[in-house]
């Protein structure tokens, strides 16, 4: 390098290049990793400092398989109905992403305190008593 000039000056060059694309170049959110979940619900803060998304993992479940014997070819043809009782249900997480500090918290709604308090008003509500199903039978048949 120190006896081409030519060689110095494209190293110059390039070096000079590399400087200026990197301070022209955006700067990027930090990369969230999914593991196959989708994302939808994505909103931004009025101040632009956070945003919130939620993902979902969907479960697949199997549905029921039910045989169609009345069909116009003559041959028995299945028909995919509802899903079957009991089957896992979509996953569902929300999240904030701090913009700023470039970091992404997860809300978990049960650890909010006072979620599973019930309301004020429904102390104005007297209480329902137990009913004997036997009981109200019976008066029913008598009527």
């Amino acid at each position: 390098m120190a006896y081409f000039q030519v060689l110095r000056e494209r190293s110059d060059k390039k070096t000079a290049s590399d400087k200026i694309r990197k301070a022209e170049e955006p700067k990027r959110p930090k990369e969230i990793y999914l593991d196959g979940k989708n994302v939808d619900n994505i909103r931004i803060s009025p101040d632009e400092k956070h945003i919130t998304f939620r993902t979902s993992k969907s479960a697949n479940p199997k549905s029921t398989i039910i045989p169609n014997y009345v069909t116009e070819s003559g041959f028995t043809e299945d028909i995919n109905a509802r899903t079957k009782v009991g089957a896992p249900l979509t996953e569902f997480q929300f999240f904030v992403y701090d913009i700023v500090k470039d970091t992404v918290l997860e809300v978990k709604t049960n650890e909010i305190p006072g979620i599973f308090d019930k309301p004020d008003y429904v102390a104005d509500y007297p209480e329902k008593k137990p009913v004997d199903d036997k009981k109200e039978k019976s008066q029913s048949r008598a009527k």
